[in-house]
């Protein structure tokens, strides 16, 4: 029996994806916070850098900070509830069905980070309106970074909530591991946290910097997102369906 054309099954897992109660919470928010982090630059000049991407960058983190919730959701929600043994009897091939979630989660995020970019190209002509001078000494690192940072962000959570198959545990998590490793990659650690610590990544990803630390930014990128998703596909893959 032929399965379900993946543009069939993707259009469901967008809807699961954003046709929620509380993922329509977590997006509004998280639109709401992107409109909101733009006060930061514009209401404190003398403390916030007056360049581009002080201005962007801003709107991307807010976006980043909620919505990820949205692609751990995915990933567990079915577990959870115990809906998976439908998804599974109408669509048997599950790497299919986990591609499309990643696929409309990356949706998400893409749509995420194309709003971001216009509400900080929208607070930057609103600063120049006022009479701010807003540089640019970055060139367009941080333009081409903005959408592969909330991207990743959104990875990142699909990748928890893949492994873990409990939306709990993998937002707390998401949230809190990248947190313990920099409290505790002092000393000789420290040099190795340059290669593991994926704030930092996303921060040279976000500030447009990567230059020289694209290498260290890969591989936290591997450990942190490529290493717990390739799992939760192995394990969604196995698990048992009951």
């Amino acid at each position: 029996m032929d399965g379900i054309a993946f543009a069939r099954l993707l259009r469901v897992e967008w809807a699961k994806t954003v046709n929620t109660r509380s993922a329509r919470w977590l997006i509004a928010a998280s639109a709401l916070l992107a409109v909101a982090a733009t006060a930061i630059p514009l209401g404190f000049p003398d403390d916030i850098d007056q360049t581009q991407a002080s201005y962007l960058s801003f709107p991307a983190l807010a976006s980043a900070l909620l919505l990820p919730v949205t692609s751990v959701l995915a990933l567990t929600t079915e577990w959870t509830q115990r809906t998976v043994l439908v998804t599974y009897t109408l669509e048997p091939r599950r790497g299919r069905v986990l591609r499309a979630k990643i696929a409309a989660g990356l949706l998400l995020g893409l749509l995420a980070g194309l709003f971001a970019l216009l509400v900080g190209f929208a607070s930057i002509a609103l600063a120049e309106g006022i009479g701010r001078d807003v540089a640019n000494p970055d060139g367009t690192g941080p333009l081409l970074g903005l959408i592969p940072f909330v991207l990743l962000n959104m990875l990142s959570g699909m990748a928890f909530g893949a492994v873990l198959h409990n939306t709990a545990a993998a937002v707390v998590l998401l949230y809190v591991l990248p947190t313990v490793w920099n409290i505790i990659a002092v000393g000789a650690l420290a040099e190795i946290g340059e290669w593991l610590d994926p704030t930092q990544s996303m921060a040279w990803l976000l500030d447009g910097t990567l230059g020289d630390n694209a290498a260290r930014f890969v591989t936290s990128m591997l450990i942190w997102i490529a290493l717990p998703l390739g799992l939760g596909l192995l394990r969604t893959a196995r698990r048992e369906v009951s």
